[in-house]
């Protein structure tokens, strides 16, 4: 769909848009359209402010199963994100996860550019200090209650040269061995799966356990970094050390390492 700005009023709260000009809308949301605006920012205006020159919808968009006001690329559908705003006080971690999908949405527009607004979801550094600090966190918070009953955690998540994969046989002499989970989960079951032990300790008496919030959040940072649900998990099976966690696309590969020693 293509529609030209023909209303002034929007010029007085936004010097982003150009009267007259013509904008690509990338999907329609209730009353209002998304497009880029002059700036190379993504945002919703009004569609009364618009006069629609070309009304071909693509083939790509489909109404939203919990409004049907709102027709975009599936990827943009309310029960894909995630929103997780309950006791969420840094806002960082809902903007990521927010504009990961709406970037994933993008895919389909083979846009020259990333909107400037939509560029943290595009940043590895930045998704990876998130799921650092969780992680860090975890393991400071647990092993500060540590006792005889409760394990040491040491826990990262680091790129990994996916060169380095290598999938043997049981027999074979190399003093580790890589495994591709296959099953039917999908990767956020697996991934929550794999670090729900980290949850587990210090078993102590707490006001408030949300627990399974800083789970989800953790998973959902992992997940925001693929930005894709095509991620291989494998298992480094080590004879005598505990297994490390090895993420995988074609284009990224991450390691992920949980320690429980007692």
């Amino acid at each position: 769909m293509i529609g030209i700005l023909i209303n002034s009023e929007v010029l007085n709260y936004s010097n982003n848009l150009t009267l007259d000009k013509e904008y690509k809308i990338l999907g329609i949301d209730l009353e209002s359209y998304y497009i880029i605006d002059d700036f190379n920012n993504f945002i919703t205006v009004r569609s009364d402010f618009f006069k629609v020159e070309e009304d071909k919808i693509p083939d790509f968009w489909l109404k939203d199963p919990e409004n049907d006001s709102r027709i975009v690329p599936q990827e943009w559908h309310y029960q894909n994100f995630l929103f997780l705003n309950e006791g969420l006080e840094d806002f960082i971690h809902e903007e990521i996860w927010s504009q990961t999908q709406l970037l994933k949405g993008l895919v389909h527009y083979n846009l020259e550019n990333i909107p400037n607004n939509l560029r943290l979801a595009n940043c590895d550094y930045a998704k990876r200090n998130i799921i650092y600090s969780i992680l860090k966190t975890l393991e400071v918070f647990s092993n500060q209650y540590r006792t005889n009953a409760s394990p040491y955690l040491h826990c990262n998540f680091t790129k990994f040269d996916d060169s380095h994969v290598i999938c043997t046989s049981e027999n074979n002499k190399l003093e580790f061995n890589d495994v591709l989970i296959e099953n039917e989960k999908s990767f956020f079951e697996n991934l929550e799966h794999i670090l729900s032990p980290i949850i587990e300790y210090p078993i102590i008496e707490k006001n408030h356990d949300d627990s399974d919030s800083i789970l989800k959040r953790l998973v959902y940072s992992i997940w925001s970094i693929f930005q894709t649900d095509d991620v291989k998990i494998l298992i480094r099976k080590y004879t005598h050390h505990q297994p490390l966690y090895i993420l995988k696309t074609d284009n990224k590969c991450f390691m992920l390492s949980l320690y429980l020693d007692y």
